[in-house]
């Protein structure tokens, strides 16, 4: 009898362990890559920046899915303001994404912070389902340069090498914080170091969407 209850107590705290194992191995953890829609026929891989207590996950685009201006033309604005916005909460939604995934898309209260380097006004905060890294979070997240270098995904074509390295692809990409002026946005360069006074918003730089999601699908 005592080895029959022995046998079943191994059985049983043998299956506890799998499970638990099991478990483990498939929950999203923080610097985990994983894919999620597709844009201009490539599959969009995320890296998860952070995951709250709800299970929510904060994610970001691997790579810079376009080259696009941050404003279509040269003016005073912040990002509630910018044609980007609107392109990535509209445009790029409908064709990167499904019905299903829309629908685990999060609309996030975005917090639009000042540039305390140049005392330039972030704006109002808003509502958003995909939105820029902001320098605060660049900072929070990424704690070297390198940490924070990006490439064109491969269906990107550039021949401006101020926009990105012709033959390693590393690419400058946007924030959505405003530079020394209110006509400049901020950015990252190259080599992964932060560009605080930003540059004219009718230039052209890489896009790396964000967005906070409740599964990935």
């Amino acid at each position: 009898m005592r080895k029959i209850i022995s046998l079943l107590l191994m059985t049983i705290l043998a299956v506890t362990l799998l499970s638990a194992c099991s478990k483990s191995s498939s929950d999203p953890e923080v610097g985990d890559v994983v894919s999620m829609g597709s844009y201009k026929g490539e599959d969009i891989e995320w890296e998860i920046l952070d995951i709250n207590d709800e299970g929510q996950m904060l994610i970001v685009s691997t790579r810079a899915i376009d080259i696009m201006r941050y404003n279509e033309s040269q003016t005073t604005l912040s990002w509630e303001e910018c044609t980007l916005r609107g392109w990535l909460n509209g445009s790029f939604i409908e064709e990167a994404f499904d019905g299903e995934q829309q629908e685990h898309i999060l609309t996030t209260t975005v917090i639009n912070n000042d540039n305390e380097f140049y005392n330039i006004e972030g704006g109002n905060d808003t509502q958003d389902k995909v939105f820029l890294l902001s320098l605060d979070e660049v900072r929070n997240y990424y704690d070297e340069d390198e940490d924070r270098i990006c490439v064109l995904a491969d269906n990107i074509d550039n021949s401006d090498e101020e926009i990105a390295d012709l033959d390693s692809r590393q690419c400058n990409w946007w924030l959505r914080s405003p530079g020394s002026y209110r006509m400049n946005a901020a950015y990252v360069e190259i080599p992964g170091s932060i560009n605080e006074h930003g540059i004219w918003v009718d230039w052209q730089r890489g896009v790396r969407p964000a967005m906070w999601v409740d599964e990935i699908v």
